[in-house]
């Protein structure tokens, strides 16, 4: 009974090692942006970045159109309009920083788990 044990703990340990070593990479941006494409909220993160760029030429049109303005009616009319455009891309941008900080946190919270089950093993 002991050598049956013995294997089942031994190929445990050797499976939570598995997991510390990929838990213990340090995630950068690139790769948790890689990370964020392949989650559960990826093709929202493709719609985000999809309208963060339509926004970001929307935002240099209107940028464009509010320096080349004649009158002051056309500076307040695309000066709000850029106002509008660069705001939404950042709020675009906001939201995809709290997914990273939502991944980081899971990440967080996954090696906690392995560290606090390996202390109830000993």
């Amino acid at each position: 009974m002991t050598s049956i044990d013995d294997r089942i703990k031994a190929a445990l340990d050797a499976e939570s090692s598995e997991i510390m070593a990929d838990l213990n990479q340090d995630d950068g941006p690139f790769r948790m942006m890689a990370n964020s494409f392949r989650g559960n909220l990826g093709r929202w993160v493709i719609l985000v970045y999809v309208f963060s760029l339509a926004f970001l030429g929307m935002a240099v049109w209107t940028g464009i159109e509010f320096f080349q303005a004649l009158t002051a009616y056309d500076r307040i009319f695309w000066g709000v309009w850029l106002i509008i455009f660069m705001n939404g891309v950042g709020l675009l941008k906001m939201w995809v920083w709290m997914d990273f900080n939502r991944q980081a946190t899971t990440t967080e919270i996954k090696r906690l788990e392995v560290v606090v089950a390996s202390l109830l093993d000993k």
